[in-house]
């Protein structure tokens, strides 16, 4: 049906074309990561050759796994309990610190703390107060 774009994971043919291009200096660019890693001239800098190494292992082995470790300390949040804005503005936070991950990732840095995720409010039942202010 005309407008509805192409379909989930489907690669552009711009996209295509520019990988067919790109490959025609893979050889090339291989060599020269080589070449900085290898620094036989002494004109690269640790941190390049640094680089250049991580480059070569990455297209030779492939990218190492990435495990993370979250520790919660709060009661998991009711989504249940949220309205519809709420719920969107979780989830518009959750899909800022994704993007933001993954630029991270292309640029080979860790990503930088999220914020917008981390100030979670919970909806208290009605009737009682939150912690820390009432009856004790």
């Amino acid at each position: 049906m005309a407008g509805e774009g192409r379909r989930f994971g489907a690669i552009n043919n711009s996209t295509r074309e520019v990988r067919y291009f790109a490959r025609e200096y893979g050889r090339e660019a291989i060599a020269f990561l080589a070449e900085v890693m290898m620094d036989v001239k002494g004109i690269y800098l640790d941190k390049d050759r640094l680089w250049a190494a991580r480059e070569l292992l990455d297209r030779g082995y492939g990218k190492p796994s990435q495990h993370l470790r979250m520790e919660v300390e709060q009661a998991p949040l009711a989504l249940q309990n949220l309205s519809a804005q709420q719920l969107a503005e979780r989830a518009e936070a959750i899909a800022v610190a994704m993007r933001q991950a993954a630029d991270a990732e292309a640029r080979h840095q860790l990503p930088a703390a999220p914020t917008a995720i981390d100030a979670e409010v919970v909806e208290q039942p009605v009737g009682s107060a939150p912690p820390g202010k009432g009856p004790e």
